[in-house]
């Protein structure tokens, strides 16, 4: 039987302020975190994502929104989008469909 830990771990969970030890990486390293088949990776990735204000950014995001399965890391996407302001809800409004099935 798995511990506590271990299944939010598998849900995604990561504890807050993990993401200041990886705070200087890519642009490129954060997206291949958001594409991580690691839970706990995909949920830093949008935590660390936050940084990167722009279009290319809310793209990725819209896309990982869309499949992401796993509970934490789709709350951190959402946390992310919701930190982009103004350029996050017209492509939010696009998909909103997709999101809720």
């Amino acid at each position: 039987m798995q511990n506590r830990q271990e299944q939010l771990e598998k849900r995604g969970y990561l504890e807050g302020g993990m993401e200041s030890e990886f705070g200087n990486i890519s642009f490129e390293k954060r997206i291949e975190l958001l594409e991580s088949e690691i839970a706990t990776e995909r949920t830093l990735g949008a935590r660390l994502l936050k940084e990167n204000k722009n279009e290319i950014t809310v793209d990725y995001l819209m896309k990982a929104l869309k499949i992401e399965k796993k509970l934490y890391p789709k709350i951190e996407i959402c946390n992310t989008l919701s930190e982009l302001n103004e350029i996050a809800v017209n492509p939010l409004i696009k998909i909103l469909g997709d999101v809720t099935k």
